[in-house]
């Protein structure tokens, strides 16, 4: 049996080629690609070895941590290949086999996958994109390539982080894949996939949590928010995104995912009675004139569809929501700009500045946390009488409240 490393160079010049390994046996060729890819100045034919000469530290660093890996990949073939001459032999598809299951599980994006699949079937939506979005991350920093779960070390993280730092990501955005990421290495350690490498691997990357600045807005901008012209054809698209953020505030502050979720037998009578997706409160609102506006608006879009609102009118999937999602934050973006606002509105703002708004008009604390929906133990029902949102609308009435606990 003959191994060796082999560069198959992109057919587009100057674009990175795969590095495989080549099999013969009995005459007969096989070939296996790895993930790593490389330049051809970075490849010695001649030796069949990664040449390490660049003046980019940060590159070295990387083809050093691919030779090392290669090397143990070779090694580890070799020694398979003698044990299974010593118990009687072996064919090349043998070998091959070996391979790719030993491959397939060691490697980040494979581990994640069964990760996700488990996840799912628990309706941990979140928590299998927040893994996913490790996966993203880490490939655009790899140069595009997948990477080994043993291949993840102290310096492997510390050049992550410069990375997300070199992106200007944020404290918190960069805590948010770190700790995602330990979370996935540990499973692989407790399934025994990876050797633990110490007891604190993570100790020297920033896996906490920063405070930010609080992201409600003033009842003057939703006031030159809900007045906006976009009459045009052209904003249509931001009308509806005007709208969805403004309903999601009259439902005390909704969160997206379940503003997506609404469907028209949620209303009955006067109340809209939801359960919220994260923890399982049952929440039941007042259908005030502006929601009933904002429904109204589009019961034509949504005669064919079971849903309230036309987010989610093509089906429910989960990357349908996600794609809505995207589009919603994208068009308040662009509001934002069109408002010269410091910060981009968000959906997670209208939810912000309700609890905000709330506290400022005379809501007790836990009132505000009952009608977010924080308390997953019991029903809240906030009937909002006589109240029209008068920063919005300059009216001069009181806001009368109160609430009512069902257990």
């Amino acid at each position: 049996m003959s191994i060796t490393l082999k560069l198959r160079p992109s057919v587009v010049k100057g674009k990175k080629g795969s590095i495989y390994i080549r099999f013969i046996k009995d005459r007969k060729i096989r070939s296996i690609t790895t993930p790593y890819k490389l330049y051809e100045d970075e490849w010695n034919e001649e030796k069949s070895s990664i040449r390490i000469d660049t003046f980019n530290p940060d590159r070295s660093r990387y083809l050093i941590d691919i030779s090392v890996a290669l090397k143990n990949e070779i090694e580890e073939l070799e020694s398979k290949v003698r044990r299974m001459e010593d118990s009687g032999g072996y064919s090349l598809d043998d070998i091959l086999n070996f391979y790719f299951r030993k491959n397939r599980d060691h490697m980040l994006s494979c581990f994640v996958e069964k990760l996700k699949r488990e996840l799912i079937e628990n309706n941990q939506y979140r928590t299998a994109d927040a893994y996913q979005s490790v996966v993203n991350n880490i490939r655009s920093f790899n140069s595009g390539s997948d990477v080994s779960l043993n291949s993840i070390d102290a310096s492997f993280l510390k050049r992550f982080e410069a990375y997300m730092k070199m992106k200007n990501n944020s404290l918190n955005t960069i805590s948010f894949y770190m700790r995602n990421l330990r979370a996935i290495y540990y499973k692989a350690v407790r399934e025994r996939i990876v050797d633990k490498k110490n007891d604190d691997l993570f100790r020297e990357v920033y896996t906490g949590i920063c405070k930010t600045k609080k992201r409600a807005i003033k009842k003057e901008i939703l006031d030159q928010f809900l007045h906006l012209d976009l009459l045009a054809d052209d904003k249509k698209h931001l009308d509806f995104a005007r709208d969805m953020f403004l309903i999601s505030f009259y439902l005390r502050g909704i969160s997206f995912i379940d503003l997506a979720y609404l469907k028209k037998d949620n209303v009955k009578g006067n109340m809209l009675t939801y359960v919220r997706r994260k923890t399982k409160q049952k929440l039941e609102i007042e259908m005030i004139p502006e929601i009933r506006r904002i429904v109204n608006k589009y019961v034509s879009q949504c005669k064919d569809s079971i849903y309230l609102l036309p987010i989610l009118l093509s089906g429910n999937s989960r990357k349908k929501y996600a794609y809505a999602l995207a589009r919603q934050n994208r068009c308040l973006r662009v509001l934002s700009k069109m408002m010269k606002l410091d910060t981009s509105l968000t959906t997670y703002v209208s939810r912000h500045s309700w609890a905000t708004i709330a506290r400022s008009k005379g809501f007790p604390l836990s009132v505000i946390s009952l009608g977010l929906g924080h308390d997953s133990e019991k029903t809240t029902i906030i009937y909002l009488d006589s109240f029209d949102f008068s920063f919005l609308h300059k009216a001069n009435r009181d806001i009368v409240h109160y609430t009512k606990k069902v257990s």
